[in-house]
C-alpha cells in the first residue's frame, strides 16, 4: 500500500515531478546542459532574494556542510547548537581538525539573540555555524535576529544550515547576509534526494583562497570556477535537475508567501493536535513551520504508530539520536496540503483510540 509521506525527509514527492525526471538524458558538458543549469540558479536567486553565487554539490546536505568548513576555516569556528544535526556539523568540523568553540541550549529550546549577547568569542573566531531549523526537536531558529547578533559581535563568516528551512519560509538573504547558505532537494523542495546548494558570498570565496587542505570533490573553489560556466565538476544527477526545474517554475506559481503561509498553517495544525493528544517537545516561540516534534505521552510504541498508520496509508518519523525513546516527528513541508494534514491527524487519532 503507498503511503503519503509526513517525515523529515525525504517528503512527499508529487507524481508530475517523478515524471519530470524522464526526460531524455543529456551530456552535463553540452549547451542544453548549461542552458538547464542556468535556468535552475537563476530561479533559486529570485525565489531567495541573492545575488550571490548558488553553488551546486552532487552529494547530501551533510556534504555541503562538510564543503563549507572545509572551504572557509583555517582553525576556528563556533558552531550554534540546540540539538542534533548542530552536534553533526560540531563533529564534522572536530573530524576536519578544526578548532571548535561551541554555544548550545537545551534541546527544544532555540538560539536566542540574547544568548548571543553575553557570549565570549564570537570576534575571535573565523566563522559561526547555524542550525535554522533542528530538525531533530523541531525548533527554527530566529536566523535574522541571530545573524544580527552575530555582526554587532565581530565579522566572522556566518553559515547556515537551512536544509529543512529553504523553500518553506520565505527567506531574503539580502536582510540575512548568510556567507553560506545550505540545503538540499529532499526536504521542502520536495524533490528526490541526490542534490546539495551552498549559497555563497563574495567574502566566502575570499576567504577560500586562504584556506589550505580544501580537499577536491567538496573545493567551493573548484565548484565556483566551474559554476561561472554554468557547469559542476563532477556529473551530477541530471533527471533531478529536471524535476528540480520543473518544482522551481511550480513553486513561483504557488509564490513564495504563499507557501510559506501553507507551512505555517500546517505546522499549526500539527501542534494543535499534539498538544490535545500528547505534548509538545518545543519550547513556545521557536516552533518549526516543517517538523512538528511530538512527545509521546500516551503510552503507546512507536512502531505501533508506525505500523497503523501505515494500514492507513501515512507515514510519520520517529524520534531521532537521543530522542528517539521518548518523541516522534511529523514532517509537514514541500507540497503536502491541509486536507492531506486533516486526513493524517485523523488517522493518529483513530491509533490512540
Amino acid at each position: 500500500m503507498s503511503r503519503i509521506l509526513f517525515t523529515a525527509g525525504p517528503v512527499e514527492v508529487r507524481q508530475d515531478v517523478l515524471n519530470a525526471m524522464t526526460a531524455p538524458m543529456i551530456t552535463h558538458r553540452g549547451v542544453e546542459y548549461k542552458k538547464l543549469h542556468r535556468n535552475i540558479v537563476n530561479r533559486m536567486k529570485e525565489l531567495l532574494h541573492t545575488e550571490n553565487d548558488i553553488l551546486m554539490l552532487p552529494a547530501s546536505s551533510t556534504g555541503a556542510m562538510e564543503a563549507a568548513v572545509r572551504s572557509t576555516v583555517s582553525e576556528r569556528i563556533m558552531h550554534l547548537t540546540c540539538g542534533a544535526f548542530g552536534e553533526r556539523w560540531v563533529e564534522i568540523s572536530k573530524s576536519n581538525g578544526k578548532i571548535v568553540t561551541q554555544i548550545s541550549t537545551e534541546w527544544g529550546n532555540g538560539i536566542s539573540a540574547e544568548l548571543l549577547e553575553e557570549a565570549e568569542g564570537i570576534e575571535e573566531t573565523e566563522c559561526v555555524a547555524i542550525t535554522h531549523n533542528e530538525t531533530s526537536t523541531g525548533v527554527m531558529n530566529p536566523l535574522e535576529e541571530i545573524a544580527s547578533a552575530v555582526r554587532k559581535k565581530g565579522d566572522p563568516l556566518l553559515l547556515v544550515d537551512a536544509v529543512t528551512s529553504a523553500f518553506a519560509n520565505t527567506i531574503d538573504l539580502r536582510k540575512v547576509k548568510a556567507d553560506v547558505f545550505i540545503f538540499g532537494t529532499q526536504k521542502a523542495l520536495a524533490l528526490p534526494p541526490g542534490l546539495a546548494f551552498a549559497v555563497v558570498s563574495p567574502r566566502t570565496i575570499e576567504k577560500a583562497k586562504m584556506v589550505k587542505n580544501r580537499g577536491r570533490y567538496l573545493d567551493l573553489l573548484e565548484i565556483k570556477e566551474f559554476a561561472d560556466r554554468d557547469l559542476v565538476p563532477t556529473t551530477p544527477p541530471i533527471s533531478l535537475m529536471y524535476a528540480l526545474d520543473y518544482q522551481l517554475q511550480k513553486i513561483e506559481q504557488e509564490g513564495m508567501e504563499r507557501r510559506s503561509q501553507r507551512h505555517r498553517t500546517l505546522g499549526e495544525m500539527a501542534r494543535k493536535w499534539a498538544s490535545e493528544n500528547m505534548a509538545l517537545f518545543t519550547r513556545d516561540g521557536f516552533y518549526s513551520n516543517t517538523v512538528t516534534c511530538v512527545k509521546n505521552t500516551a503510552g503507546i510504541e512507536y512502531s505501533t504508530i508506525d505500523r497503523e498508520l501505515g494500514r492507513r496509508g501515512y507515514q510519520i518519523s520517529e524520534g531521532y539520536g537521543r530522542l528517539k525513546p521518548e518523541t516522534f516527528r511529523i514532517g509537514h513541508m514541500g507540497d503536502l496540503t491541509t486536507d492531506e494534514m486533516k486526513g493524517l491527524l485523523e488517522a493518529l487519532s483513530e491509533v490512540l483510540k
